[in-house]
């Protein structure tokens, strides 16, 4: 990798955010008559276009489905070819990730407690500055990264245990040009371009 090289000025302000209130509440009912099937209940306050992902620990995706204009519905999953082991039920909207992990132990399915919530990261340009407002991002590490259009990284952070995030980048210092912001951790990334046009 390049040596990192620093050239904007930034300002980091750590806050106390509200989070904003989900669009969707989901309920999850393991199937009893079928221990390898469960039901997973979506209500949304109006029609939202969602994407539901099954992945292993290996992050290796088992299932892909895509539902238009969801409201009110209720949907069965049924494992019959899951190996034992440790999966995560990924529900995706336009401005909410929520993740749900769950365990397969001798053809069983069973809900894990935790539930992680990613909020879609807020991103604007201002005259020179960048503004970022990370509501939520469940409560782990982040990393955060700057690319150049040659994939150079200009900016490279690890911040561990985020409740309520917002950063300021100066960008007066960057020639005119294409560039990326990336923010992930383990579970999640999101990117967002920008052109500095100066």
């Amino acid at each position: 990798m390049k040596t990192l090289k620093l050239v904007i000025a930034m300002l980091t302000i750590l806050v106390s955010s509200t989070f904003a209130k989900a669009a969707g509440e989901f309920k999850f009912n393991v199937d009893k008559t079928k221990g390898n099937a469960f039901y997973v209940e979506f209500k949304y306050s109006k029609p939202t276009d969602i994407s539901v992902r099954i992945v292993d620990n290996s992050g290796k995706k088992l299932l892909n489905e895509y539902y238009e204009n969801a409201h009110s519905m209720i949907k069965k999953f049924r494992l019959v070819d899951f190996a034992d082991g440790t999966y995560d039920f990924i529900i995706r909207e336009d401005s909410k990730t929520t993740i749900k992990p769950f365990t397969i132990d001798g053809g069983m399915v069973q809900f894990l407690d935790k539930q992680r919530d990613y909020f879609k990261p807020s991103v604007r340009m201002v005259d020179s500055r960048l503004y970022v407002d990370l509501l939520a991002f469940a409560d782990r590490p982040v990393y955060m990264k700057i690319e150049d259009q040659t994939g150079e990284i200009l900016y490279y952070e690890s911040v561990k245990q985020v409740k309520g995030l917002k950063k300021i980048f100066n960008t007066e210092k960057l020639k005119k040009g294409k560039y990326v912001l990336t923010m992930m951790n383990n579970d999640i990334m999101y990117s967002h371009p920008f052109n500095i046009v100066q």
